[in-house]
């Protein structure tokens, strides 16, 4: 629970944790389905049960508010309300092999005021990174192996670290629905990069998945003298038009 006993730190709202009644203590009812996912203390070896957790608390109606705590690093605080979140750490320092990190979820009053001030960093920024990196290459908890995946909306790369590889595979994620691996083949890319990308974007909630075909991929084959040229441009090369 948010009211664990700890010793005396400095809290991102001001004063000592310990003393700070603004902090969450209540215990959390999920639906049944979220709350195998989002327990109350869900203790998880690296990041993948955190990323879970998270998942399954953006598919609750009511208002909910998440403490990370990463095992010899600054506690996260996250507040769906804002798609907000803070933490002291950059992302490009994020502790990928971290050994611990301890989810701890709280409801509160949809006019409750925000845990930080606002507002706060965007919390694309961390699920895009913690998708990455929570599974590795494998499919994150919520997705099934076989389904196919379309973007839903276009990250905003501006803020995100990615390479040239991930901006052409969210693009073509635009045109068509795609697994993992017809994904990597049409980007001329491993497999695993490809679940990287489909992990980070469903974590973000930017994707629609479907179950099975929904219609033939398209066409698609490796460009030509690509070499200098743009990338929709390449793009159409390898989408056959």
């Amino acid at each position: 629970m948010m009211n664990r006993h700890r010793p005396e730190q400095t809290s991102p709202l001001g004063g000592k944790d310990d003393a700070d009644e603004s902090r969450l203590d209540a215990p959390m009812t999920l639906t049944a389905a979220a709350a195998n996912a989002a327990s109350d203390a869900t203790p998880a070896r690296g990041w993948a049960a955190a990323a879970t957790a998270v998942h399954a608390v953006r598919l609750v109606a009511a208002p909910v508010v998440l403490e990370l705590s990463v095992a010899g690093h600054a506690d996260i605080l996250i507040d769906v309300r804002y798609r907000a979140f803070h933490w002291d750490i950059p992302l490009d320092r994020f502790p990928v092999d971290a050994d611990a990190v301890i989810v701890h979820t709280e409801p509160l009053d949809p006019d409750a005021p925000p845990l930080f001030e606002l507002p706060g960093r965007d919390l694309d920024g961390l699920l895009w990174t913690m998708g990455l990196h929570a599974f590795g290459e494998d499919p994150a908890g919520w997705m099934r192996h076989g389904d196919r995946h379309r973007l839903a909306r276009w990250p905003n790369f501006t803020e995100l670290a990615h390479t040239p590889e991930q901006l052409r595979m969210t693009a073509m994620l635009g045109n068509a629905f795609l697994t993992a691996g017809e994904l990597a083949a049409a980007a001329g890319t491993g497999t695993g990069e490809a679940q990287r990308l489909l992990n980070a974007l469903g974590l973000m909630d930017g994707l629609r998945s479907s179950a099975g075909d929904v219609a033939p991929p398209p066409t698609m084959r490796p460009g030509r003298g690509a070499q200098g040229r743009g990338l929709f441009a390449r793009l159409r090369e390898r989408l056959g038009r």
